[in-house]
């Protein structure tokens, strides 16, 4: 389980990412990032920043943040299961298109999402419909219409409920 702050470390590594969408290692930082994601009984402080500094040989001035603990006060945890699915299936598409080197299609997928984990801190937990409509619709247009749909509508339900 994470919390808030490890949430400002996943956008900040997939700006990094984004920006550098050719590198090497993105899928391992990536497969590093839903492991800690899949991780139910993990409670402690800087999960994402210790997952990616564990990584060989990546570029300790490019990923500077990750080789530097924070000491936290206020410890708020996201238990949402479905922002978690979300997020991991989100991680594992662009692995996908990494993995078959098409970095146009990969560097939008990651412009689309790279500040949902900060808007979802942000906002109490949750994905408000501006995210939609801001970031998501570009990449429908280009790529892939349907892309979340179906974890659109579900999410929304969700939160209509909660």
């Amino acid at each position: 389980m994470i919390n808030k702050n490890d949430l400002y470390d996943i956008a900040f590594a997939l700006i990094r990412i984004r920006n550098n969408i050719t590198e090497k290692s993105n899928p391992q930082i990536l497969s590093r990032m839903i492991k800690v994601l899949e991780e139910e009984n993990n409670t402690e402080d800087n999960q994402i920043r210790k997952a990616i500094s564990t990584i060989d040989g990546l570029d300790r001035e490019y990923w500077f943040f990750a080789y530097h603990n924070n000491v936290y006060v206020n410890h708020q945890m996201l238990n949402k299961a479905d922002i978690y699915a979300l997020l991991v299936k989100l991680f594992q598409s662009l692995i996908c298109e990494l993995n078959k080197k098409e970095f146009d299609k990969a560097y939008d997928l990651a412009d689309s999402f790279h500040c949902l984990p900060e808007i979802i801190a942000d906002n109490n937990f949750t994905i408000p419909k501006s995210f939609w409509k801001t970031f998501v619709k570009d990449y429908r247009s280009k790529w892939d219409n349907d892309f979340l749909r179906d974890e659109q509508r579900m999410l929304k339900r969700f939160q209509e409920y909660s």
